[in-house]
């Protein structure tokens, strides 16, 4: 009988312990995340008059650029970068032609290059500044005079897309 009462004491001593309140330890971790404003802009393809001739030169890009924003209030920006003879195309001498290069959305549209710029901008129809995807056409239009020197000319649009701030 003391064996058994002994036993049982045992048993209740460890059920006494096992049922007593544990000490529970909880910790969080925060995961979070930033989507950016962006406004992924690609430039119209090159355009490449083979040989000027004298007269008008048209040509266009054979793929328009585009930008893709994720949010609303985006702008774009088209501009020479030249300090001197902005919009004309110059020879590696510094030699420009004698008409400025003219530029558009459409072929029947092209003029000079802020004014370029400007119909862009004024392409709401078709997405200026939206969230999505605006495609960015050019066409261009270079006038080539009889005075105008042999050689090869250039200019170099850059365009600048922004996100909103």
């Amino acid at each position: 009988m003391k064996k058994r009462i002994l036993v049982i004491g045992t048993i209740l001593s460890l059920a006494m312990v096992t049922a007593s309140p544990l000490s529970v330890s909880a910790e969080t971790t925060v995961i979070s995340g930033t989507i950016a404003n962006t406004a992924v802009l690609t430039a119209p393809s090159n355009i490449t008059f083979t040989n000027f001739v004298v007269g008008t030169n048209t040509g266009s890009s054979t793929t328009p650029g585009s930008v893709v924003a994720n949010a609303s209030g985006w702008s774009l920006e088209v501009t020479d970068a030249k300090v001197e003879s902005k919009g004309y195309m110059t020879r590696a001498d510094g030699n420009n032609l004698s008409a400025l290069i003219q530029v558009g959305m459409t072929s029947g549209s092209v003029t000079t290059i802020s004014l370029y710029q400007a119909q862009l901008v004024a392409d709401t129809a078709h997405g200026y500044g939206a969230a999505g995807t605006f495609t960015i056409p050019l066409y261009v239009s270079q006038l080539v005079g009889t005075g105008d020197l042999p050689g090869a000319y250039s200019i170099t649009l850059t365009y600048t897309a922004t996100p909103a701030s």
